[in-house]
């Protein structure tokens, strides 16, 4: 736990992994555990531990929006963007974000984790949705490695 709120989520992932093989197996364990796969870009694994959650008690709140978006963002890592923007609404049931939320989020977190293809894939998708969006544009044109001596006028208005 303390792995966590020092935001080390490796170390975290390490030591939850470690207890949970002495047989410490609970609802708990395992929420932390895919919240620290998820803190460290590790979106499949996150959702697989939450769904280990889910079989004790079910997820609500946090922790159901937590596992929607990690499903989802691990489907789209695997190249179904469209089948896992589709499937997001059930997963997320009650929980369920506006989508434009839902996908700024995997464009951030994808570009923070380096996955580049997956962050241009979901940028493209985004400006579909507003092709006149100046910050996406510059954002998207980032991720692809494009350079511009300074930002546009319309990204810092």
């Amino acid at each position: 736990m303390l792995y966590l709120g020092s935001r080390r989520p490796e170390q975290a992932i390490t030591h939850l992994q470690h207890a949970l093989s002495w047989g410490g197996i609970d609802a708990v364990a395992h929420l932390c555990l895919g919240q620290a796969f998820y803190m460290a870009g590790r979106f499949g694994e996150s959702a697989d531990a939450l769904a280990i959650a889910n079989g004790f008690a079910p997820l609500e709140g946090v922790t159901l929006r937590l596992y929607a978006r990690a499903r989802t963002f691990a489907s789209m890592l695997d190249g179904d963007v469209h089948g896992a923007i589709a499937r997001y609404p059930t997963l997320a049931g009650r929980e369920t974000e506006p989508l434009d939320e839902v996908l700024r989020t995997a464009f951030a977190l994808f570009s923070a984790y380096g996955m580049h293809e997956a962050a241009a894939t979901v940028g493209r998708l985004r400006l579909e949705g507003q092709p006149d969006d100046p910050v996406q544009r510059y954002l998207l044109d980032a991720v692809g490695g494009q350079t511009h001596d300074r930002a546009p006028a319309a990204y810092v208005e």
